[in-house]
């Protein structure tokens, strides 16, 4: 392996030592704090230059042990007057290995950067302000953060390495709804086939299989979002247009279901 390691259980075992938590919530802001700055600087060789509102960056209030790793919670829909980012803080430990692609996630150019988008193009008489896409939204957020290299992020292999660790959980999660809410699968099957092809995330494996046994379809958003994205951005630059411009279309259109912007020319 590239990071030096030829015994799986080792290596597995060595992610989740003490080495990659930061256990001091001011450190976890600082570092977030930190990761904000980076791709704001960078955001604009991908991505158009709106003008992006501070987020606020906080944690998760109450979080348990079936909380997810973040949350975003534009200033309409919490009590706290901003955008909020929130962050999974349950056991006085925060991943930091995952950081960088959950911020881009929750927040830029993610969540926060097309719920902006979307109040720019909105017409305030429009139906479509009170509708929401998943597939769009999840879709969005992570095909995003497939550019943290070009926006100066993942330079360490160990951040690079978990946000591919997370993109195996999302994969996953597609065989484990279909399994449970099409062939019936058992909580204990879910779990066999997640300790099969998941190492070293037994952790929230639980958490995972309650979240998609409970909100059946949700967890096919991300990856099948993020594919349908992909084929809306390969059109627009086959046709002649700028990455840039191809993202500006989607920001755009963020209020859209993906099939409509598939067909649109």
């Amino acid at each position: 392996m590239k990071l030096g390691y030829s015994n799986d259980e080792v290596f597995y075992n060595y992610l989740l030592s003490d080495t990659f938590y930061l256990k001091n919530k001011e450190q976890v802001l600082t570092r977030y704090a930190e990761i904000d700055k980076i791709v704001r600087k960078n955001i604009g060789k991908l991505f158009p230059k709106y003008t992006i509102p501070e987020i606020g960056v906080m944690e998760w209030p109450n979080s348990n042990v079936n909380t997810p790793p973040g949350m975003y919670l534009d200033k309409k829909s919490n009590a706290y007057g901003k955008d909020i980012f929130e962050f999974n803080f349950y056991g006085q430990k925060h991943n930091k290995r995952a950081m960088e692609w959950l911020y881009m996630h929750e927040a830029i150019p993610g969540h926060h950067l097309q719920f902006e988008a979307r109040k720019n193009s909105q017409d305030s008489s429009s139906l479509k302000n009170n509708i929401f896409y998943f597939g769009n939204a999840e879709g969005w957020a992570c095909y995003v953060e497939d550019f943290g290299k070009e926006i100066g992020l993942y330079k360490n292999d160990y951040s690079y390495l978990g946000k591919w660790q997370w993109d195996l959980v999302r994969s996953a999660r597609l065989v484990m709804e279909v399994g449970i809410h099409y062939y019936g699968w058992s909580r204990e099957r879910a779990l066999q086939y997640w300790k099969d092809n998941i190492k070293g995330q037994d952790e929230i494996a639980g958490r995972e299989i309650t979240r998609i046994t409970n909100w059946p379809g949700q967890a096919l958003c991300y990856k099948v979002g993020a594919l349908s994205i992909k084929k809306i951005v390969n059109q627009r630059l086959k046709r002649g247009d700028s990455i840039i411009d191809a993202h500006r279309f989607l920001l755009d259109h963020s209020d859209f279901p993906l099939q409509i912007l598939l067909d649109k020319r």
